[in-house]
């Protein structure tokens, strides 16, 4: 205010604002109001709140998170899900070179879902990069569930924190189920030790709750992938690195999906679905009681056939025996 005084004495009079009234802070309201005291500078008005603590403004920033993620209908928040950003701990563990590339990735993936709104994540779809080429769809199904169960006893041992009281909501307390676990292969390439097309090094596991899709990437994110895949491979030297995580660490993230080609394949598997159910009604049908109706009416023509070497065919054969073994020629007798 000072400052603004002194500026003021070498205005000419004719031209200074008027000042007796108002200063450069003044005070709109009365003095009674402490609760809303509102100030002015230079016309504009002022907002003062009172500070608050660290604990309060945490709790304040993680509430406005989740009225963030509420409204997040593609759920981009998932885009952070296990990224390492520089200046945190973690950014420690990888060399600069590939924490650059990893925050490369993580930017080029928010600008692909941000600039198509037809893009969204999927909250049950994960994709994985680094595996081994040899790994096949079993073994990468089975080493999900198994990273389930490591994931569970290292909360247990407190190794590790567990999922939130939010997070644990999307079906933690479900039994987890694998919807789909696929390795994608080369088209043109095909392996000579197995013969089947050649691994392109990625593929993607689907489960069936959010729940565990997280607690699986959350455990198998930056392995080591010989470890990870260790059932499952044969003992290869290891190149040794002077970090804890590299570009041949495993890099676990959710899957950005097509809303217009998930509606495709929905579609598709309707189809197949209604096409399955009309077969087997066809099936059905086939041996239905019609089926049956006719097979008993073929043992009511057997009956007839029977009923033709009934007791009067008998009696003539017997009656022949009369005649010494000539047939009987005379008129039957009459009942």
């Amino acid at each position: 205010a000072s400052i603004f005084s002194e500026k003021l004495s070498n205005v000419p009079s004719g031209s200074r604002p008027d000042q007796r009234s108002k200063s450069v802070l003044l005070q709109e309201t009365p003095a009674s109001l402490d609760s809303s005291i509102q100030l002015s500078l230079d016309g504009r008005m002022l907002s003062v709140v009172k500070a608050v603590n660290r604990d309060s403004a945490h709790n304040l920033a993680t509430e406005g998170a989740q009225k963030r993620k509420g409204k997040d209908n593609r759920s981009a928040y998932l885009l952070k899900e296990g990224i390492i950003f520089p200046d945190t701990p973690a950014a420690a563990l990888m060399a600069p070179a590939d924490l650059e590339h990893h925050i490369t990735e993580y930017s080029v993936r928010k600008n692909q879902i941000y600039k198509n709104p037809n893009l969204f994540m999927s909250k049950t779809r994960l994709t994985i990069h680094n595996i081994p080429r040899t790994i096949t769809d079993a073994a990468l199904r089975s080493s999900a569930m198994s990273a389930l169960s490591k994931f569970k006893q290292e909360v247990k041992d407190n190794k590790r924190k567990p999922l939130s009281k939010d997070e644990m909501t999307e079906g933690w307390d479900k039994m987890p189920r694998i919807v789909q676990a696929k390795i994608v292969r080369s088209t043109d390439r095909v392996d000579a030790n197995t013969g089947q097309a050649r691994s392109k090094g990625y593929g993607f596991i689907e489960f069936n709750t959010h729940a565990h899709a997280l607690a699986c990437l959350r455990y198998l994110n930056f392995q080591n992938s010989k470890q990870a895949f260790a059932k499952h491979l044969d003992e290869e030297p290891e190149k040794k690195s002077a970090f804890a995580v590299s570009r041949r660490s495993l890099r676990v993230m959710f899957a950005i999906e097509n809303a217009q080609v998930v509606k495709k394949r929905e579609m598709r598997f309707a189809l197949a679905a209604k096409k399955a159910d009309k077969e087997a009604g066809a099936e059905a049908k086939k041996d239905g009681p019609a089926g049956r109706g006719k097979f008993d009416k073929g043992k009511a023509d057997k009956n007839k056939f029977d009923k033709g070497k009934g007791k009067s065919d008998k009696f003539k054969f017997d009656k022949g025996k009369f005649g010494k073994g000539r047939p009987f020629k005379g008129k039957p007798a009459k009942k």
